[in-house]
């Protein structure tokens, strides 16, 4: 019986035990090609221009390094029984202390620590003609978000602020996948699917903002101006829902037969990824 499941594409004459010969002929394909010259004529701008569109809106993706000693004493005993280790996992003994500071680092409790030191739970962005750039402690950004912690909040969607004039903006939401977060018990509710949930609402720059989902205030910074051709916008990203998301894009290794160890991060926002590998490492520092 023939067994058909390949782990390779099957050619007969390239696989053990297949049959056959076959003999290209590069001058008939040539003049196939040649016939058919009007079809590359049209196809090749096309080519081109995706490529182009391809390029500028990928986002550019950095990468981030940090190392750090690692002492050969036993302190994580200080810490007290496994509250800074996922899922129950136990400390262990001296000779694997290395193991208790790889599994610390990586906890969720160190990064909750580590976020609640940052200001990353409001992520504003750019809209160029390609793609949404963030832009993180960017001191020409138009305007910085005062949010209302007190009320539900519509998160991880995009809010989109555009001028009407020195002290005015329309408010723009059309999103059908986001959260709801709730600040004070610290949790959350995901929405999928269903019809998208829309706003658009004109808002006065210093005064607070208010719906059944947002609670939050758009101030102007002094000294910075909506330049024409540019959109603008924010998210709210609360700290419990990015952990997860760092758990998993920090890569934490040893380095070979020393206390060392190397902490990698890749993104598309180097001062954003460079400040929360430096928190990281002073937070960890700080608990020892």
């Amino acid at each position: 019986m023939a067994n058909n499941n390949y782990n390779y594409p099957y050619y007969p004459e390239a696989n053990p035990g297949g049959g056959g010969n076959t003999q290209v002929d590069l001058a008939e394909i040539f003049r196939k090609i040649r016939s058919k010259w009007y079809y590359f004529a049209i196809s090749t701008p096309l080519f081109l221009a995706f490529a182009f569109y391809s390029i500028k809106s990928s986002p550019r993706v950095f990468k981030v390094e940090a190392t750090m000693m690692i002492g050969t004493e036993n302190k994580s005993q200080n810490l007290g029984t496994n509250q800074y280790l996922p899922n129950g996992i136990q400390l262990v003994g001296q000779k694997d202390n290395m193991l208790n500071e790889l599994a610390i680092l990586s906890s969720r409790k160190l990064i909750s620590r580590t976020l609640e030191s940052l200001d990353f739970e409001v992520a504003y962005f750019e809209k160029t003609t390609f793609k949404y750039v963030e832009r993180y402690q960017d001191p020409i950004y138009p305007f910085e978000v005062e949010v209302d912690w007190t009320h539900p909040q519509f998160a991880v969607g995009y809010i989109e602020i555009g001028p009407i004039s020195e002290t005015q903006a329309t408010l723009r939401v059309k999103e059908k996948e986001y959260f709801i977060y709730n600040k004070e018990d610290d949790t959350y509710q995901e929405i999928k699917g269903g019809d998208a949930y829309e706003v658009e609402e004109t808002i006065t720059f210093g005064q607070p903002f208010e719906n059944e989902l947002m609670s939050f205030t758009v101030n102007t910074r002094e000294g910075a101006m909506f330049q024409e051709g540019k959109g603008y916008g924010f998210k709210i990203i609360p700290n419990a829902l990015y952990t997860a998301g760092y758990q998993q894009l920090v890569e934490i290794n040893r380095i070979p037969d020393a206390n060392y160890i190397t902490l990698n991060l890749e993104g598309s926002t180097p001062n954003k990824e460079i400040r929360y590998i430096d928190s990281l490492c002073a937070t960890y520092i700080r608990m020892r």
